[in-house]
């Protein structure tokens, strides 16, 4: 008995001894968890940091140093290629890519190896009790070796997971896409944001010399003033007049001067210059100057943007993102399946085979997922819905944001032939003044006021002028056209420029078709018909009269349908063509005889269809008029003269007038005229009306 007590006593103490080690070795990994602080990076630490990123920044740019002026095409080929904002949109572009590629293997079947060595202080053993007595059996018996090692090989693949994945993969796809047009956006509008600020900094190193010219010969004139002011060698008040203009002349001068100082800097922050990086620029005596004009019509521009814009482009992108998220969502409520094979080992002594092959399939499904895939597929329908809807208000916005750029082109262009005509104006006015020939200090005033006034007008003139450009690359990225095709690898400036001078000289004279740039995306082959709003004359024509219609083949030149284009036509819901209309589909000729009692407004839907169905159609309106003819013989009319009235009354009867019925005086009896046929209870109604008025006749000749 003291033995066994003494057995026990040892077990519990070695048993307490281990606990307590395990707890011990918990309590000081949780004191060493409990003992981090934060610590924050030191001044020595963020200082490497800081000389890092600037030689990070800018070392890209000392292999290419600005040695001759630059051109608009030649900053922006520096923007696209050092602009780091730029370059963060590729690098995310790129991240995007290879979440893709991590996302793709998640469809490969899951293969696994393993190995290992296991230890025991003492055999696994196990003692039996009887079902019929329940008596336990005293001898224990080990089925498990104290110490083995064991290897294994494993390959599953679950189904429902691969289905997933791939949903999953298809979405990671899109997803480049969307990133790819969010760089296309943010290359746009920074080609713009360079055009801007290009113009404005040339304006400034052209006109900030003589800027300054202008200031010191304004200092020294109200110098003069002062002086002549405290001499009293004229009128004080006069005096002080000319101060008051000189002081305001220069600080506008001043406003202006820094005004334009800035966009330099804008500039240089664009191109990822350097602060304080000394340039220049080509000016417009070297040629670099364009007037943009832009001869596309407003419908093609609206067209293009919504063909071509960046945030329409990636919203088709997210609709197909959510019908993946609706069919993996529906995917994950489906039976799982799970197939798994594996290759085993152990070295147990106990086992009677050491290595084996082992496959399983295992099928799990939650009995509930029946009712949540009713709500599952309403939100997939609610949520596509949404973004249908999204999409159509960003395309609101585009159309009216097109509308707005190409009036602000249109005003801007104005503008700048105004402020053109008004610097010529200022710059006469100065001559004269510049060729009076006193010498006195108030003429010298004066003279320096027509001159300001001169620069003043220059400098608006420049800056309208930049403007005017503003406007026109605000067009450019509201059609979301690109400048560089998307497989442009060169990485030189001077070929950059060169591709950016091409394209967009061809922009600036309106010219967007496919032909003057391949990188503008074609149009898509199912895309809907398009509507081209024709400038074509309704064709009026009177009952009973033939006309011939023939429409010009350059009606749909717009839609972009090249040759072999055929036509149809029918009214305008789609019907066919009412039984007097006629349509030549070879001269694309519309005729046809109204008949009598046929007057009304008709439209007929025109439609121009390629061999890849793409189609575009247009409206023709057909205006039917009453025809007139005579029913009683007219004295000096003709018979079946078109007359347009009708009716005499003599003042002893009520008048009822017909349609299109006006009094006249040239005819000694009353008459009438209709149109042909006549319908027979007017016919009724005109015999009765005669009748009765033969009897008043009558009667009246009885009485005198």
């Amino acid at each position: 008995m003291k033995k066994k007590l003494s057995h026990t006593f040892l077990t519990q103490k070695k048993v307490w001894k281990r606990t307590s080690f395990l707890t011990a070795s918990a309590a000081a990994l949780l004191i060493a968890a409990c003992t981090v602080r934060p610590e924050p990076i030191s001044d020595w630490e963020r200082a490497v940091r800081v000389d890092q990123d600037i030689q990070e920044m800018f070392q890209d740019q000392r292999s290419n140093r600005i040695a001759k002026p630059l051109t608009l095409y030649d900053a922006m080929a520096r923007a696209l290629k050092y602009n780091l904002n730029a370059r963060l949109k590729m690098m995310q572009t790129a991240l995007a890519a290879k979440q893709y590629n991590i996302t793709s293997l998640d469809m490969l079947p899951q293969v696994s190896a393993g190995a290992g060595y296991s230890a025991r202080s003492n055999y696994e053993a196990v003692v039996s009790k009887s079902m019929q007595n329940g008596v336990m059996s005293p001898d224990a018996k080990a089925y498990s070796a104290k110490t083995h090692g064991f290897a294994d090989a494993r390959i599953s693949w679950n189904v429902l997971d691969f289905g997933v994945s791939y949903y999953q993969a298809k979405q990671d796809a899109n997803n480049i896409l969307i990133a790819k047009e969010q760089r296309r956006k943010q290359v746009q509008a920074l080609l713009q944001d360079v055009r801007a600020a290009y113009w404005r900094a040339l304006a400034a190193e052209r006109l900030s010399p003589q800027i300054d010219d202008l200031m010191e010969e304004a200092t020294f004139v109200l110098e003069n003033l002062r002086a002549m002011e405290q001499e009293k060698r004229a009128d004080s008040s006069v005096l002080l007049n000319y101060q008051m203009g000189l002081m305001e002349t220069m600080r506008d001068l001043s406003e202006m001067k820094k005004e334009l100082m800035l966009s330099r800097e804008t500039l240089a922050g664009l191109m990822n210059l350097k602060p304080g990086t000394r340039y220049r620029l080509v000016g417009a005596e070297n040629g670099n100057f364009t007037l943009p004009e832009i001869r596309a019509g407003l419908d093609r521009l609206e067209w293009l943007a919504l063909m071509n814009r960046p945030e329409l482009r990636a919203e088709d992108y997210k609709l197909q993102n959510t019908r993946l998220a609706a069919k993996k969502a529906l995917l994950k409520l489906l039976p799982g399946l799970n197939v798994s094979m594996s290759a085993n080992y152990d070295s147990d002594d106990f086992l009677s085979n050491n290595s084996w092959l082992q496959a399983a399939a295992q099928l799990g499904w939650n009995l509930l997922n029946p009712a949540r895939m009713q709500q599952t597929l309403a939100y997939g329908e609610v949520k596509e819905a949404v973004d249908n809807l999204n999409r159509q208000v960003i395309a609101m916005t585009v159309l009216t944001q097109t509308h707005i750029g190409w009036g602000r082109y249109q005003g801007a262009k104005e503008t700048y032939q105004l402020s053109v005509e008004i610097s010529d104006v200022a710059q006469k006015l100065a001559q004269q003044a510049s060729e009076n020939t006193k010498t006195d200090v108030l003429a010298e005033a004066e003279k320096i006021s027509s001159a300001a006034r001169a620069l003043f007008a220059q400098l608006r003139t420049a800056m309208n002028f930049a403007e005017l450009q503003d406007a026109t690359g605000s067009v450019f990225v509201t059609l979301g056209l690109d400048p560089l095709p998307e497989d442009f690898a060169s990485n030189d400036l001077g070929t950059i420029s060169r591709a950016l001078e091409r394209v967009m000289t061809a922009w600036d004279m309106g010219r967007f078709t496919n032909e003057d740039y391949p990188r503008l995306p074609p149009v898509p082959m199912h895309r809907p018909p398009v509507y081209i709003n024709a400038k074509l004359p309704m064709q009026k024509v009177t009952e009973d009269n033939r006309f011939i219609m023939t429409i010009p083949p350059t009606t749909f030149a717009e839609a972009d349908l090249g040759h072999q284009v055929s036509y149809t036509a029918t009214m305008r819901d789609g019907k066919p063509l009412l039984p007097w209309l006629f349509f030549d589909s070879k001269t694309i000729t519309l005729s046809g005889k109204p008949p009598a009692t046929s007057e009304g407004i008709y439209e007929i839907k025109v439609t121009a269809r390629n061999r890849r169905k793409m189609s575009a159609y247009i409206f023709i309106t057909v205006q039917v008029m009453r025809g007139y003819k005579t029913i009683l013989d007219i004295r000096g009319a003709e018979p079946d003269s078109r007359v347009t009235v009708i009716q005499r009354c003599d003042g002893s009867e009520e008048c009822k007038d017909y349609q299109n019925v006006r009094q006249i005086d040239m005819f000694p009896e009353r008459v009438s005229v209709a149109p042909l046929p006549m319908p027979k209870k007017e016919k009724k109604k005109l015999k009765k009306n005669l009748k009765r008025s033969l009897r008043i006749k009558r009667k009246k000749r009885k009485e005198n």
